[in-house]
Parts: C-alpha cells; sequence; structure tokens
C-alpha cells in the first residue's frame, strides 16, 4: 500500500506543468506621485513647517541647511529636504530666516522627482508637451549655449492659472542643432515656443519653483 501511495506522488509530480512552482514576476515598482498644489499646498509637508519641525519628522540625515539663489541677489536661508536622494530631493526656503519656519518657496531640480504640478508636470516636461497641455505658446526667454531658459508667461492659455505661482526652468537641449541665423532668435527674448528653433531644441524642464509667501532674507 505504501508503495501505491509512493507511486501516486511521483506521478503528480511528474503530471505538474513545468515552472508551476516558479513564482510570478513582481510588479514593476510605482513611482511615488508627491503634488504640490501651487500656493496651496505641499504633499508631505505643512506649510507652517520649521526646520526643526523636518528634523524632529525625518531625522537630520535628511534635512541639510542651506543657502538658495532665487534671483541675482542675496541667497536665502533654506533647508534641503531628502538631499541624498535625488528623487526626493526638495529645496524650501523660509519665510522667516531667524526661526527657519513657514514655506516660502519650494524649489526642484534635476532630471526625475516625485514630487509633481499638477497634472503631473514636473522635471522632464518639454516644452512641446507644456504648449499642449496650455493650448497656446508659452513666452519663454534665455535659452543659449550652456545656458537655462525659462518660462516668462503662458499668454492666456489652460496652464496660466495652475501654473501662475509657478517658475519654470528650461535646459536638456543641443544647441548645436541650431543654425546660426536661428540661435540669434532664441538668444534675445521674449519670444513664443512655436519658434521654430525652439521646436527643434524642445527643452525639459530641469528646475521648478513654487511660491508660497515671500521669503525672507537674513
Amino acid at each position: 500500500m505504501s508503495r501505491l501511495v509512493a507511486l501516486l506522488t511521483l506521478s503528480l509530480a511528474l503530471a505538474a506543468p513545468a515552472g508551476a512552482s516558479t513564482p510570478a514576476p513582481s510588479a514593476p515598482t510605482q513611482r511615488l506621485n508627491w503634488q504640490i498644489q501651487p500656493g496651496r499646498s505641499l504633499a508631505l509637508i505643512a506649510l507652517d513647517s520649521s526646520e526643526a519641525s523636518l528634523i524632529e519628522r525625518f531625522g537630520a540625515f535628511n534635512v541639510q541647511p542651506a543657502q538658495i539663489k532665487l534671483d541675482a541677489g542675496e541667497p536665502y536661508p533654506a533647508s534641503v529636504l531628502f538631499p541624498r536622494d535625488a528623487n526626493k530631493r526638495i529645496a524650501l526656503v523660509w519665510r522667516d530666516s531667524v526661526k527657519r519656519s513657514g514655506v516660502a518657496v519650494a524649489v526642484v531640480r534635476g532630471e526625475r522627482s516625485f514630487w509633481t504640478l499638477p497634472g503631473g508636470l514636473g522635471l522632464g516636461s518639454t516644452v512641446a508637451e507644456l504648449e499642449k497641455r496650455n493650448g497656446r505658446p508659452l513666452l519663454l526667454t534665455g535659452l543659449g549655449p550652456a545656458r537655462t531658459g525659462q518660462v516668462l508667461g503662458w499668454n492666456n492659455g489652460a496652464l496660466a492659472s495652475s501654473l501662475a505661482r509657478v517658475s519654470l526652468l528650461l535646459g536638456d537641449y543641443d544647441y548645436a542643432l541650431l543654425s546660426a541665423p536661428a540661435r540669434q532668435q532664441v538668444l534675445v527674448g521674449p519670444y513664443l515656443s512655436s519658434l521654430r528653433a525652439v521646436q527643434l531644441l524642445n527643452p525639459a524642464v530641469v528646475e521648478f519653483r513654487v511660491q508660497f509667501a515671500d521669503p525672507g532674507l537674513p
């Protein structure tokens, strides 16, 4: 009897389809979407946060004091949250420079990020994509060799209200694609994104800044 059971067990094992015991491949990792609502909210972070409260919540390892230049003037007191992770990194410029509290401006830089703007726009979004979402050409300036361009305005398009408090800086383009006359067209702005030279370059967002309040100088 025991021999019969053994034979049945062996035959069932041989009859099992090959790979039946192989675990199914894991699903691809989903990218996080930490959305910023300009002028209203910042995912994960309360707008009345301070550097001290961020350290208490995320640990000193994940909060780095910094100075951030937003214009040609003096740098502003800031803190960089998650400085060692390109996907999570964000700089927060403080409204109160003494207490280092109250988020005034959020700055996201790089090639990719979990931080996004309304509609999923953000780092890597191209001018062609922005123009399509806007429904009208954008107003641009500053494209050139080793230079960062900027979106100056939305030309009364669909993004004019949702991104009203957002500054987009543009890069990641090959300036060598342009002829000498075309280069002259983009060196002096402002100009529309419908310009042929801009369409050839199709620059992408390499930095965005979202303003919630006026930053405080030290």
